[in-house]
């Protein structure tokens, strides 16, 4: 069981809530233990030496087949057997996959990987979301699917994102576990009315279109007739044409529409691309159609591509038409007459066309394509149970020709078990080898601009703050928090943290060590909101340093900030061995302007340090940056209530109460605390009232959990919360 006591800190709260925007660099004594001699190398070797793919393998009832060794799997490429070079059964989202991932291509993982564990463990899930093939019907139930998944199934540790190709979502098309910025991204989802330029009657549909183009005679003979019916002088060789121009110029138009769709599909899975771990790409679409002629755009061309992608990034797709149930006919063509049957007859099959490129897109990457159910949400959750586990296949081509560059057909099967089923990528392009350097990403986040030089710290600090994915050559992590002042208003707090285990020269000599600091917060449309840019010298530990690799630099950035959502990316670069690392987090900000009931940031750990300069009048605070405490100490954590409702008469102040709970990865509840009265002195500031929360840790065993503080307001009835994710050593 866990306690809960607010008698304490008043003096440090009163001082925290009058911090003004300054810098604090100090060495600290908190946090994670790493050897020096374990750096991380900042360069990923990809090589296509060894070729990998996932697959997953299933019986007859549909549930994952454990267990299966080697030797039992057998792999054709182009119908040629292959030798599986590498084997591994590997649990999606688990603590070691990034490490079973990383042993593959011979790299060493991050000496941080266990302590770094609450942030990187976790599923990858985006939601492409095909807005410009999805009716407004299918739009508003995919909205309602997105607000149940994020709401109720996602996990604490996963990295979500919502992508659509028309560009809507924006900034926030990005990976994140914050529910607050999925769910505005959901919120910019809008209906693009899906149409083509044909001005001519009777309509013709983008599927009839196809089937002229196909030389179907049933949906030529209508529109042929139409034709010469409404222009008595053109000839049957004249309107042969006119038709056939008309359904050219309709495809164009439409292939154009796909083919943006299939690009971005293909752009958003190898952005992601220095992620290690299976990435699960949730396609929801009304489907859309590949014609075999056009030529002009290649679409054919570009699902092989999309498959050797998902294969390399380690991506599966679950295809979901979002139609739900539907008959297989289809009345695209309107209110047309036709007496004779000739359009229903060329309209069978509209509805499995439609759902080709779906079918394949799934099968090809080793996903499945869901369809004919009303509910988006329980395809969700059954994609997300049986891509749990999973078995990383990896062979070397042995033939010149799976050498080569042309696209190879791969072919994997259970020997001896012809009942099971295997489900992988079935292709993959054999390119030259390549290196990815740490930092570098196809992200379309727009530029982020903090100094006007070409120096290679600002181009190294550059890259990794617009880098899709955090850089981990210098392990540094960040803790953004907000609070509420009385001389500046709203002030957004980023705390930067690095190791000094891992600065070249701190332990093995005697000289300062510079560090290089960037950061920048962007709004939720990108734009820079504020920058910082600074160099820090770490001085040589002292000789009777008690426990040298837990020091650590910490740096404080703190800005005035007005209410919005913002992301706030970091970068620390050691000027000697050139290592850089980022981190990033989102941050919401409330508009106290409102007068809603309202917390600040979780505030862990608070201690009061000394920072000399000329800004620095009086004694600052500062919390935990990495949230990692031992069970034997009590834990102190501070937070501020805002807005809270005043009494009347001898009643006349504030009446908060608050209790704490703590909740695993899954979300459920470990331990919770009784509520309790909020003590208010003479002294407190009643537009920031402190409250103070101690934890006993010593019930819980070492790992990753989730602090919610939930404040209530018993004058008004009222309720509020705030949580952040620590974890217990």
């Amino acid at each position: 069981m866990i306690e809960i006591v607010f008698a304490a800190f008043q003096r440090r709260a009163i001082a925290f809530a009058a911090l003004c925007a300054c810098a604090v660099i100090t060495l600290a004594q908190e946090g994670i233990q790493n050897p020096a001699s374990d750096r991380p190398n900042d360069v990923v070797r990809i090589t296509t030496e060894l070729v990998q793919a996932n697959a997953t393998v299933f019986d007859k009832k549909g549930r994952f087949v454990a267990g299966l060794e080697r030797e039992q799997f057998q792999l054709l490429v182009d119908g040629k057997p292959q030798p599986v070079s590498f084997f591994e059964s590997v649990v999606s989202g688990s603590s070691i996959e990034e490490i079973q991932i990383a042993a593959l291509s011979g790299n060493k993982p991050s000496p941080l990987k266990s302590d770094l564990s609450h942030v990187v463990r976790g599923r990858t899930i985006i939601f492409f979301i095909d807005d410009l093939h999805l009716s407004l019907d299918s739009l508003a139930r995919t909205r309602l699917a997105l607000s149940r998944f994020i709401d109720k199934e996602m996990g604490m540790l996963d990295q979500v994102a919502i992508a659509s190709p028309s560009g809507r979502i924006g900034f926030l098309q990005q990976l994140t576990n914050n529910r607050v910025v999925l769910r505005a991204a959901v919120s910019r989802l809008q209906y693009q009315a899906y149409t083509v330029l044909d001005t001519e009657y009777p309509a013709m549909s983008e599927y009839m279109a196809l089937k002229i183009e196909e030389r179907d005679r049933d949906a030529a003979a209508y529109y042929m007739g139409r034709c010469l019916k409404e222009n008595p002088g053109y000839t049957p060789g004249k309107c042969v044409e006119v038709v056939k121009d008309r359904a050219r110029q309709i495809l164009r138009q439409a292939s154009a529409v796909t083919f943006g769709t299939l690009s971005s599909l293909e752009s958003l899975m190898g952005s992601s691309e220095q992620l290690l771990g299976r990435k699960i790409v949730l396609l929801i679409s009304d489907g859309f159609y590949l014609s075999p002629r056009d030529r002009q755009q290649n679409s054919y061309e570009g699902l092989a591509r999309i498959t050797d992608t998902a294969r390399r990034t380690g991506t599966l797709i679950y295809s979901i038409d979002a139609r739900g149930l539907i008959s297989g006919q289809s009345d695209a063509t309107g209110n047309l007459v036709d007496g004779n049957g000739v359009l229903d007859r060329a309209n069978i099959g509209e509805i499995p066309a439609s759902q080709d490129a779906l079918n394949a897109l799934a099968a090809d990457t080793g996903g499945r394509a869901l369809r004919n159910s009303n509910s988006i949400s329980d395809w969700v959750s059954q994609t997300l149970e049986e891509t749990s586990n999973y078995y990383l296949v990896a062979w070397r081509p042995q033939s010149e020709a799976q050498k080569s560059t042309k696209f190879q057909r791969i072919q994997l099967s259970i020997k001896d078990h012809p009942e099971l089923t295997v489900r992988f990528s079935r292709g993959y392009f054999n390119a030259e080898g390549l290196s990815v350097r740490a930092g570098k990403s196809r992200s379309k986040s727009g530029p982020v601009t903090t100094a006007n030089n070409s120096s290679s710290s600002d181009q190294a600090l550059q890259t990794a703050l617009t880098a899709f994915s955090p850089t981990k050559g210098l392990p540094t992590l960040l803790f953004a928090k907000y609070l509420d002042t009385p001389n500046h208003g709203l002030v957004l707090t980023a705390s930067m943290q690095v190791r000094t285990a891992f600065l070249n020269g701190t332990n093995d000599s005697k000289e300062p060590v510079a560090i290089d600091l960037a950061g920048v917060v962007l709004n939720d449309l990108g734009k820079q909101a504020a920058s910082f840019k600074s160099r820090v010298t770490v001085a040589p530990l002292p000789s009777d340093q008690t426990d040298p690799e837990r020091a650590a630099v910490i740096y404080e950035y703190r800005a005035p900030i007005k209410p919005g959502i913002y992301q706030v990316r970091v970068a620390a670069r050691d000027s000697k061995s050139e290592r850089v690392g980022s981190a990033m987090q989102w941050i919401e900000i409330p508009d106290l302007s409102l007068t809603r009931l309202s917390l600040s940031s979780l505030l862990f750990d608070v201690q009061e340090v000394r920072s000399s300069g000329p800004d620095v009048k009086s004694p600052q605070v500062q919390s935990s940056v990495d949230r990692r405490f031992s069970r034997t100490v009590p834990l102190n954590i501070l937070v501020f209530v805002y807005n809270a409702a005043h009494g009347s008469g001898l009643n006349a102040g504030p009446d908060i109460s608050v209790r704490a709970r703590v909740l695993g990865n899954d979300g459920r509840e470990i331990a919770t605390t009784t509520e309790r009265k909020t003590l208010i002195v003479d002294s407190t500031d009643l537009a920031r009232i402190p409250c103070s929360v101690e934890l006993n840790l010593n019930s819980l065993p070492s790992g990753d959990y989730v602090l919610e503080v939930i404040v209530l307001d018993r004058i008004t009835g009222r309720t509020t919360s705030q949580s952040a994710d620590f974890a217990i050593e």
